[in-house]
Order: C-alpha cells, then sequence, then structure tokens
C-alpha cells in the first residue's frame, strides 16, 4: 500500500530531477528534446546556461 501511495503521489505531484554534466555536454539540448519546445538556452559557448529552468510538464 505504502509503495502504491508513493508511485501515485509521484504521479499527481512530480518528481525533481537534475540534468549535470560537463559545460557543452548537451544537457539544454536534451531538456529542450524531452520537452519538444525551447525552454533552455543553447549555444555553442560553453558555460552560457546558468539559470535555474523549472519546468511542469
Amino acid at each position: 500500500m505504502l509503495d502504491s501511495f508513493r508511485w501515485g503521489n509521484s504521479i499527481k505531484e512530480g518528481i525533481t530531477v537534475a540534468i549535470i554534466g560537463a559545460p557543452n555536454a548537451g544537457k539544454s539540448t536534451l531538456l529542450d528534446t524531452i520537452l519538444n519546445e525551447e525552454k533552455a538556452l543553447v549555444s555553442d559557448i560553453a558555460g552560457t546556461t546558468r539559470d535555474f529552468i523549472e519546468v511542469h510538464w
């Protein structure tokens, strides 16, 4: 029953996910691809995306 509650609550409330990695590894592109929209700033210049990006999907 507890596992069922946790699963249902995760679906209802969402989960926190962090995409981390080296500069210019494609993290912003990955986020945009998952969301199927341009949410993150994507640039060839290393270290350009420093903002906290929050998405409710």
